[in-house]
């Protein structure tokens, strides 16, 4: 995370330079103009860098990148987004401090964070520049989180890599880490699959979220408090469409009826239940919330679009990641203050949000590290990440 009175100074003049053009406002280009239409196709979020995919194959990062995760070929931090050094993406995930595409011909690359094994190239080493995951087949899709990685191929298998200290990479340990991705097959077979810190997820076919790993905070969602390295379902009693797992210790998943349910951490009223408790080791619905199509999660803070193409917003408001015009936290949903537009993804940095709409504009708000907009303090309504386009 960053201290923000450490970090306000190296970033001047990257702001100076982010800004030389006139800051992009929310509601049209400058001067008034009408603002074209984008060219993001996809975003990743998830700790303290971003990506953004565009719609020619190309990736943009910017935020957090003393780990090389903005795959850039530096280490250094970024407030305006800059070119990772690769193309033809076809999709983008990332974790904490590690960030993998996906390629058009299913090849996987991952670089950042290494120290445990994150980017799967057999190495403790930090990676600045993509370097290709090794797998036996082509890759369906991929998740990262702090300190592990999982990636679901096209013939049915799953592999995952990085720590297993909590039982996450699905065996027992020893080891406690791997190096290379080893197979998980309690992963096969699922619809989708999300990672949180030390925990892995799945939603099944038959609609059922099983979980393991870690579950000192009530992460696995079973009421028991007990890490496990095999799958066991969530107690939701709905069918579930979604689960998400962020850069802290709770989940929230949205349900086929529109209702997003929420466990784990609670500390800053980021399960929406109204209170703030150290933690619940067992799923509640959210309350005063319109009905949802998507869920992401912050380190404690939580975000919802909704089939009425709203956001809303719940938790640690610190930093202005709920969107409401304040900075004022809430244990319970608030709607983003700004017309969006109409959304079609949300997703959560540690302390942040950000949002892609149908135009393929990208708009974000909360810490000024994870804007991309030049910026220098924090934001609690949106403005648009300034993506060039091809």
């Amino acid at each position: 995370m960053y201290d923000r009175a450490l970090v306000v100074v190296r970033y001047v003049w990257v702001a100076f330079l982010g800004l030389g053009c006139g800051r992009i406002d929310f509601d049209g280009g400058h001067d008034g103009a009408p603002a074209a239409a984008g060219c993001v196709k996809a975003m990743t979020a998830y700790g303290d860098q971003v990506c953004a995919l565009r719609t020619d194959g190309t990736v943009y990062c910017w935020g957090a990148g003393s780990r090389g995760q903005l795959g850039d070929g530096t280490v250094v931090d970024r407030l305006v987004p800059a070119p990772a050094t690769i193309t033809g993406v076809d999709k983008l995930t990332s974790g904490e401090d590690t960030v993998c595409a996906i390629e058009l011909d299913g090849s996987l690359w991952c670089w950042g964070a290494n120290d445990i094994g994150q980017v799967g190239d057999n190495s403790m080493i930090d990676r600045a520049l993509p370097t290709q995951v090794m797998l036996q087949a082509a890759v369906l899709d991929a998740a990262s989180s702090q300190y592990h990685s999982c990636a679901r191929l096209v013939n049915g298998t799953a592999f995952c890599w990085g720590s297993n200290a909590f039982g996450e990479l699905g065996v027992d340990p020893p080891p406690t880490s791997s190096l290379v991705p080893i197979a998980v097959d309690q992963i096969n077979g699922s619809r989708t699959m999300a990672i949180g810190d030390n925990v892995v997820c799945v939603v099944r076919p038959s609609q059922v979220v099983e979980c393991w790993g870690r579950d000192s905070e009530g992460e696995l969602g079973d009421g028991l408090n007990v890490m496990r390295s095999t799958a066991a379902p969530v107690l939701i009693p709905d069918p579930v469409a979604q689960v998400a797992g962020g850069c802290h210790r709770h989940w929230c998943a949205v349900t086929t009826l529109g209702d997003v349910w929420c466990w784990g951490e609670n500390l800053n009223g980021q399960l929406g239940r109204g209170t703030t408790t150290m933690f619940e080791s067992t799923p509640a619905r959210v309350g005063g919330l319109p009905s949802a199509v998507q869920v992401q999660v912050g380190a404690d803070h939580s975000c919802a679009r909704t089939t009425a193409g709203e956001i809303w917003c719940w938790g640690n408001d610190l930093r202005g990641a709920l969107g409401d015009g304040t900075f004022a936290s809430s244990p319970v949903p608030v709607r983003a203050s700004t017309a969006l537009g109409t959304p079609v993804d949300v997703q959560t940095t540690c302390a942040g949000t950000l949002v892609l709409r149908d135009d393929a504009r990208l708009f974000a708000w909360g810490a000024f590290t994870d804007l991309g907009t030049g910026e220098v303090v924090d934001r609690s309504t949106a403005a648009e990440v300034p993506i060039p386009c091809p």
